[in-house]
């Protein structure tokens, strides 16, 4: 049997309004998920996260790569607590023998995203699927890592099949790209729909639009111990932002009829 730990969402709006229920909800889950683990003699799949290695400055991140996190950071809720959670996962291991995997997920996204996080993806792409109007502005130095959500299950199926217990596996697509250029492949598509794009001056946006673009940790992420066990990146950038905008218009239509 397999017990698989999710919590909580990956929410900047949560961050900055609600961090201790992020913060209780990853360590409790945890701690309720292992228990039934111990108890039932199962194993257990924490989802973790990248954000744990920190501030990246644009290096390249391997798991045994630890990083910087200022714990006051109200948006150290998430980071912290999921490194909390790898730490208890660990402990009951090696307390217990139970066959803990873990691993650390890099920005997944794709059909099932729920847009209501108020990040910067999920505003491209409720624009570019619904046909709404797009302000932003001009953004070629901060770099995205985005993981199409079926390369990240594939992922998580090669660890329990194939990975060791007790070690991190990040999981993460291979390519990075800027803000600007995740922004024009969602507008190729959107704009068939009626997307409207609209680049402002810095000193004009609305702050809206300047939340959505905070908090975006630069460096590469890799996923060399994954490979590893044979996992390969199988959908591109533009292949996944496409399907994602496709799918979420039939969401919407769907939700409307």
């Amino acid at each position: 049997d397999l017990i698989i730990a999710g919590a909580s969402p990956t929410s900047p709006y949560a961050y900055n309004n609600v961090p201790v229920k992020v913060a209780q909800t990853n360590l409790n889950c945890t701690i309720q998920m292992l228990g039934l683990s111990k108890k039932y003699g199962s194993s257990i799949l924490l989802l973790s996260s990248s954000s744990i290695y920190g501030s990246a400055d644009d290096r390249e991140v391997h798991e045994n790569d630890y990083g910087a996190l200022d714990p006051l950071q109200v948006s150290a809720c998430y980071s912290e607590s999921k490194r909390a959670c790898e730490m208890l996962l660990s402990a009951y291991h090696h307390q217990f023998g139970i066959a803990t995997y873990i691993v650390r997920l890099r920005r997944i996204y794709g059909s099932t995203m729920h847009l209501s996080q108020n990040s910067y993806l999920d505003t491209v792409f409720r624009a570019a699927a619904k046909g709404e109007a797009l302000e932003t502005f001009r953004d070629a130095a901060n770099k995205l890592q985005l993981t199409y959500i079926s390369d990240a299950v594939n992922g998580i199926v090669y660890v329990l099949s194939k990975g060791k217990v007790n070690l991190p596996y990040n999981i993460c697509a291979n390519d990075l790209v800027t803000v600007d250029e995740f922004t024009a492949i969602a507008y190729e598509t959107g704009k068939k729909y009626g997307m409207r794009l609209r680049y402002l001056e810095k000193e004009n946006i609305r702050d809206s639009v300047r939340v959505n673009n905070q908090n975006r940790n630069n460096g590469r992420c890799l996923s060399e111990q994954l490979k590893s066990l044979g996992w390969q990146q199988e959908v591109t950038i533009r292949q996944g932002i496409n399907r994602t905008i496709l799918a979420l218009r039939e969401t919407f239509d769907e939700t409307e009829r």
